[in-house]
């Protein structure tokens, strides 16, 4: 028997990972797996592919993830590592041979860790790292930022040979082995997984739309997207932005120039795929100082639904580019007007979409789910595992 578990996203957070994630490891045990997690959150991974088969499931109870206060963070970490407490006494029961956390906190992994050393468990461990990552080289954090970065350099400072981790992004696994080196024999790197859908490379109804999606915060520069709409007002009146998805920053904006939709909260599915539908255009103007340890989920929208990209130059773009062209790729902020005006210049716009298409499906075929599973398989070998 091997676990599967998610321990901190509830109902729709890290849907589509998820559930191609819960498809990988399932392949990779042969089915001989349980799945723990909230009830919300299985139903948003079969709504996003319905044909998954879940081996077998143990429902959990996850506390929301809300804006509170310090006592309400401790009492959400306190609850998940008192529930991961009683996985690991389970697995211990049952003789696991293998658990894989699709996503836990920080102070959780250290308890895992702690706890399962302490007990000698006979179990090998999964982590599966996320975008906190990425306060090992953020500047500026405020004091409980320094804290989880503190927790997290611990939990990686040291790894034994049944402890593993997983990377979504090969140019993530380089960064994080060069601050990392003992991780060399213990660190697995995917494509961030994806399911495949059918695209008809028809053009949308208008080319001259481009919209950023996803998470909307001045973290990912989105109001670097409103500058841009307004600059391009005067130079190419005829362009369209968007920015839809979960908004973390108040960004003032003029509804004349750009057209906002979301809020505090996810917009639902088919609603968000609507308006990815009726865009030409995705604009991710993620700067690598950013982006260093963190895989953009957001991207995937350009994979699912054949869109070609606007992006700035950062390791995970620059690695990409160099065997997809799958749009155009700018070095600065301030070079994006320029690049817009030659874009939408062309005479053979049309056509350089549609070469845009071709080469998103080439990298959708290439890094297909059936694939992941034997790259997963052949690491898994490669690193002696067991």
């Amino acid at each position: 028997m091997n676990y599967i578990v998610e321990l901190a996203k509830d109902t729709n957070e890290h849907e589509l990972a998820n559930s191609c994630a819960l498809y990988l490891w399932q392949e990779v045990f042969r089915h001989d797996t349980r799945f723990y997690g909230s009830r919300a959150h299985l139903q948003a991974l079969q709504r996003i592919q319905p044909a998954l088969e879940i081996d077998s499931f143990e429902p959990l109870h996850i506390l929301p993830r809300k804006d509170g206060n310090k006592l309400q963070w401790i009492k959400i970490y306190m609850h998940e590592i008192c529930t991961a407490y009683r996985i690991l006494r389970s697995a211990k029961r049952e003789q696991v041979k293998n658990i894989v956390f699709l996503s836990l906190s920080s102070p959780t992994m250290f308890f895992v860790k702690k706890y399962a050393r302490a007990k000698k468990l006979d179990i090998n461990l999964f982590f599966t790292l996320h975008g906190d990552l990425q306060w090992l080289v953020q500047e500026d954090l405020g004091r409980s930022e320094r804290f989880f970065r503190s927790l997290i350099q611990k939990n990686l400072s040291s790894a034994r040979s049944n402890e593993y981790y997983v990377v979504y992004g090969k140019t993530i696994a380089s960064k994080l082995l060069t601050i990392f080196p003992v991780l060399q024999n213990q660190l697995i790197h995917l494509e961030h997984p994806f399911i495949q859908k059918q695209n008809s490379h028809s053009n949308p109804p208008n080319l001259l739309t481009i919209g950023a999606f996803g998470v909307i915060s001045k973290h990912k520069n989105s109001h670097e997207v409103i500058k841009l709409a307004e600059i391009m007002r005067q130079r190419a009146p005829v362009l369209r932005f968007k920015l839809v998805g979960k908004f973390i920053d108040q960004l003032p904006y003029n509804s004349e120039i750009i057209t906002v939709l979301g809020g505090r909260h996810f917009l639902s599915r088919q609603d968000y795929e609507k308006q990815i539908e009726e865009t030409a255009w995705l604009m991710y103007l993620y700067e690598d100082r950013n982006y260093q340890l963190i895989a953009s989920g957001a991207f995937l929208d350009a994979v699912l639904y054949n869109k070609p990209i606007i992006c700035l130059r950062n390791s995970f773009f620059e690695d990409l580019f160099s065997g997809y062209e799958i749009g155009i790729l700018v070095d600065t902020l301030e070079e994006l007007p320029d690049a817009l005006t030659h874009l939408f210049d062309r005479s053979d716009l049309p056509e350089f979409y549609a070469s845009c298409q071709e080469n998103i499906q080439r990298y959708s075929d290439d890094n297909k789910l059936s694939k992941q599973v034997a790259i997963l398989k052949s690491q898994l070998t490669k690193l002696n595992y067991e």
